[in-house]
């Protein structure tokens, strides 16, 4: 007997494909919550998943493609209907009709915080010091420190938000180090 000797990662997925479930269902499923399995491993405490509005599955023999629309709701807040992409992937499960009410009425326990990051941030040491050497050589002015701008692509996925204004309740929400730190301490979250 030969040794068979597997190559690359092993699968993450575990389920159905999309299709392999609407095409079973009354109405091809419309109404009916799917999740992916990746999103149950990802984010347990906050529920992500599609109810089903309208599905066209291609009707071939092993039924994988197909187009699917559905209200979305990715880690607890509601994205209105979108597209379905990752129908294809065998890693979705339908939800039991008794078990719904938990992903449909579910509440956070306590409101998200967003994290709150200064618009602007000092260079780092050793680049704050090219910068003002380069001031110096051009015959600029080197009383203002240079910060440098921050910006950030504010989507569901990324839920941090750039600071407004500085308000005295925003002033210490960063975790972010100032160029004022003078420990080594680990300032990540």
């Amino acid at each position: 007997m030969a040794t068979v000797k597997v190559i690359g990662r092993r699968t993450t997925f575990r389920g159905k494909t999309l299709f392999e479930i609407l095409c079973n269902l009354k109405n091809f499923g419309k109404g009916r919550v799917v999740v992916r399995s990746l999103f149950e491993d990802r984010f347990p405490t906050e529920p992500s998943y599609y109810v089903i509005t309208r599905a066209a599955p291609e009707m071939d023999e092993n039924f994988d493609f197909g187009e699917a629309w559905g209200r979305k709701v990715f880690r607890g807040n509601e994205l209105g209907e979108w597209k379905i992409m990752a129908g294809h992937k065998a890693d979705w499960r339908l939800i039991p009709r008794d078990d719904e009410h938990k992903y449909l009425n579910w509440k956070p326990a306590q409101p998200f915080v967003h994290s709150v990051i200064p618009r602007e941030q000092p260079f780092p040491p050793l680049l704050r010091e090219i910068i003002r050497q380069e001031m110096k050589a051009a015959g600029k002015s080197t009383d203002k420190e240079a910060l440098l701008p921050i910006s950030i692509h504010e989507t569901v996925w990324n839920r941090a938000k750039l600071r407004r204004d500085a308000t005295p309740a925003e002033t210490n929400t960063s975790s972010l180090p100032t160029s004022d730190s003078s420990s080594n301490t680990d300032t990540r979250v």
